[in-house]
C-alpha cells in the first residue's frame, strides 16, 4: 500500500479495494455539504466513497428489507410496513456499516415485458429478486406478474 492510499479496518472490502487519498480529497470537496446536511457522520465517509467509486452494493449481506401487508386488521384499510432485519451484527462504530442501496429498475407499465426481453441481464436479475424460475416457460409473464408486489410508483411531471 502506498502512503496516499488509505485502507480500511474492515472486512472482505478492504482486502480488495482501497481509496486513493486525492480521489478521497476530490469525493469531500464534492459531497462533503451533502453528507453533513444529511447528518452522515465523518466516520463512514471513506467507506462510502470507496463504495459508491466501487459500486459495492453489499446491504444484503447484512440486512434485509421485507414489505409486509395485513388486510386482517380491524378498522382499517391495508396495513403496510416495510421491515428491516439484520442478518449479522451491526457495530455503530465501525465506519464500513454504511450501505448503498442499488436501485432495480425504472420502467413505465407498458414497456416493462419489453425490457425484460431486450434489456441485458435484467430479466435473469428480476426473476432471481422475486423467486422466479428462470427455467419456466412463462418467465417474463411471471415476472412481470410479480413486480407489482415488488414496487413502488412515482410520477414524473
Amino acid at each position: 500500500m502506498s502512503a496516499s492510499t488509505s485502507e480500511f479496518e474492515n472486512s472482505d472490502i478492504n482486502e480488495i479495494y482501497t481509496v486513493d487519498e486525492k480521489d478521497y480529497l476530490v469525493f469531500i470537496e464534492q459531497h462533503e455539504p451533502q453528507l453533513k446536511i444529511n447528518n452522515i457522520p465523518e466516520l463512514f465517509w471513506k467507506s462510502l466513497c470507496l463504495k459508491l467509486q466501487n459500486q459495492i452494493f453489499d446491504a444484503g449481506n447484512t440486512f434485509s428489507m421485507f414489505y409486509v401487508e395485513n388486510d386482517e386488521l380491524e378498522n382499517t384499510d391495508t396495513f403496510k410496513s416495510k421491515v428491516v432485519v439484520s442478518v449479522d451484527f451491526v457495530d455503530i462504530t465501525d465506519g464500513n456499516q454504511i450501505y448503498l442501496i442499488d436501485h432495480a429498475w425504472t420502467f413505465k407499465a407498458n414497456e416493462a415485458k419489453n425490457h425484460l426481453r431486450e434489456v441485458p441481464g435484467l430479466l435473469e436479475r428480476m426473476a432471481k429478486l422475486m423467486n422466479v424460475s428462470l427455467q419456466s416457460p412463462n418467465v417474463i409473464e411471471e415476472v412481470y406478474n410479480s413486480i407489482w408486489k415488488f414496487n413502488q410508483t412515482y410520477s414524473c411531471s
